[in-house]
């Protein structure tokens, strides 16, 4: 149940509402809204093989010169390749044996990206393609494995390190408005393809979820959303992995209400009122967070500080202005009102105009 109040049809409703949620939103990761490869004006070198684009990324990776603009053209090269691979795969349906190929070519786009992340480390761009390529396998039994057996050379910490220079150099940028404004928009896509890697690890395994939460990745998410909350992409991405994170995982829901990630969240979802998408992952993450779990302890302090944070207000808005074309908001917000104490008004109009399909 939600709440004492919360009825227990509309809870099983809400509840089958949320794994259409997951499925859109994970069926939206690999959109050219959410997983999409910066345009540039770099050489295509496409008619390399995978093997040979891999090591002339090594070559300059081993050097002492940094040639940022052939590793750029090298590793966008990668990603595409990778990108048709990963869509091929995931068009068929049954794997009948280990593809050994597979499994070494996904383990050296890790080794590559992670190389990446330590040579550039300062340069924005590449650190940025690197997420981009470890995006793409990510979510392999090979690469998380390799994240935890050695996280000393492969750990979560790396990228978060990354993403966290990041936005302490951008913060620190002086100069006029059209540098401000290019470096802004350099930083904020690397923020919002590392909210994407953190979700792509997270995604559907608790133990990698929890790997990420206790190397700080939640305050992470936050930081970046913080400082680009008026930037829809980020923000939506942010709360995408936050959903991830925090789905039905007792123990990060919990740490990230210590961080007040009720409060900022309530915060996101006023200034991206205008973005379905950040309106849809955002509602989903305060409904997980905020119904009880038979496993976990009481929800009760969670509520009392969702509803200071305004969020009666806030999902009314939401559902209003979604009423036709997302029913999860509909019937999430409609648990969430009810099991919150809300006790005015619901919008008619919006619950009316929800279809069963």
């Amino acid at each position: 149940m939600f709440g004492n109040n919360a009825s227990s049809s509309g809870m099983i409703v809400a509840t089958v509402i949320i794994a259409l949620v997951i499925m859109r939103i994970i069926g939206s990761l690999f959109t050219r809204d959410g997983w999409s490869q910066n345009k540039g004006g770099h050489e295509n070198l496409d008619f390399l093989s995978t093997k040979e684009l891999e090591e002339r990324l090594r070559q300059i990776i081993s050097s002492t010169s940094n040639d940022d603009e052939q590793f750029i053209s090298l590793l966008r090269a990668l990603i595409r390749q990778t990108a048709e691979k990963v869509k091929v795969s995931k068009e068929v349906k049954v794997v009948k044996e280990l593809d050994i190929d597979k499994v070494r070519e996904n383990l050296s786009c890790q080794d590559i990206s992670y190389a990446a992340l330590g040579k550039f480390s300062h340069n924005d761009i590449i650190c940025t393609e690197a997420f981009s390529l470890l995006i793409l396998v990510a979510g392999t039994n090979e690469v998380k494995e390799r994240t935890i057996n050695e996280s000393e050379t492969y750990g979560i910490d790396v990228p978060l390190r990354i993403m966290r220079e990041s936005l302490r150099r951008i913060k620190q940028v002086n100069g006029d408005d059209e540098i401000i404004e290019e470096r802004e928009r350099i930083v904020a896509e690397l923020q919002r393809k590392g909210a994407l890697l953190l979700g792509a690890y997270g995604d559907g395994d608790k133990d990698m979820a929890t790997i990420v939460v206790d190397e700080d990745g939640i305050d992470c998410l936050l930081q970046a959303a913080n400082f680009f909350r008026q930037h829809q992409g980020v923000c939506k991405w942010v709360l995408w992995a936050l959903f991830i994170l925090c789905y039905d995982h007792v123990e990060n829901q919990q740490h990230f209400v210590r961080l007040d990630g009720i409060q900022k969240v309530c915060c996101l979802l006023e200034t991206t009122e205008n973005s379905i998408d950040s309106q849809r992952h955002g509602i989903a993450l305060l409904f997980d967070s905020l119904r009880e779990n038979p496993l976990g302890p009481s929800k009760i302090t969670a509520r009392m500080i969702a509803v200071s944070a305004g969020i009666h207000g806030i999902v009314r808005k939401s559902m209003s202005l979604y009423a036709k074309e997302s029913p999860e908001i509909l019937l999430m917000g409609k648990q969430i009102l009810v099991g919150t104490g809300y006790r005015g008004e619901m919008p008619q109009l919006a619950m009316d105009s929800v279809v069963c399909r």
